[in-house]
């Protein structure tokens, strides 16, 4: 029986190999790099870390739309 550090490596193989693939298979399409490009610059400042959590948790989350609305206006 492997040891959890074999498991773990396993684990982690297949996790990697995973990823590869969906990179390749998302790699062909160029508005999705360009969106990940600006993503990347984005979360690549402190602040634009912080607005994009608080963004994604005070106006993506809320079903109301105006809770929504006025966490966005505060923003």
């Amino acid at each position: 029986m492997p040891d959890q550090s074999q498991a773990d490596q396993y684990l982690t193989e297949e996790a990697v190999g995973l990823v590869g693939e969906w990179l390749a298979a998302a790699g062909g399409n160029r508005r999705d790099r360009a969106t990940a490009g600006r993503l990347r610059r984005l979360l690549s400042d402190s602040d634009g870390t912080a607005f994009t959590m608080g963004f994604a948790d005070r106006v993506i989350r809320p079903e109301r739309h105006r809770a929504a609305a006025r966490q966005l206006r505060s923003l």
